[in-house]
């Protein structure tokens, strides 16, 4: 397949994505790592999983999500739950591979001020809670804030 000069091959643009990815995850913890629970919480909605194929299929847990004392921040699960429910965030299947999640929390929101969902987690999981059902819920325009 060719492409229009100064337009890359979408083979090359879906290897850059894979690169970033794996890149951003590097240092998040697998379900391994977390321990036995991990994965049926994952399952559950409870924590957030980015699906990651090399050097084989896994999943990586992104630290922002995390309390210190390892649990998962307040409000967490109903976060997913609306952005899953409502921002058209699943897959063909229904199975979210995490990764729009994590664009939506790594993306700077007009109702944080501007602040990534991410960074304000740790001091403030109601704000991003609410910015979540207003821009999934009430605006109701899945997810094009």
């Amino acid at each position: 397949m060719t492409s229009s000069p100064g337009v890359p091959d979408p083979t090359s643009i879906l290897a850059m994505a894979a690169a970033r990815r794996t890149e951003l995850s590097r240092n998040w913890a697998t379900a391994e790592d977390l321990g036995a629970g991990a994965t049926e919480m994952r399952k559950s909605g409870q924590l957030l999983g980015v699906y990651l194929t090399d050097p084989q299929p896994h999943y990586r847990f992104p630290a922002w999500q995390f309390q210190q004392d390892g649990w998962p921040v307040a409000h967490f699960s109903e976060m997913l739950r609306i952005m899953r429910d409502h921002g058209g965030y699943l897959d063909k299947d229904r199975s979210p591979t995490g990764w729009s999640e994590v664009e939506w929390f790594l993306t700077p929101h007009v109702l944080l001020n501007g602040e990534c969902p991410a960074e304000v987690l740790a001091h403030d999981p109601q704000a991003v809670l609410e910015a979540a059902r207003i821009e999934f819920i009430e605006d109701g325009n899945a997810g094009g804030f």
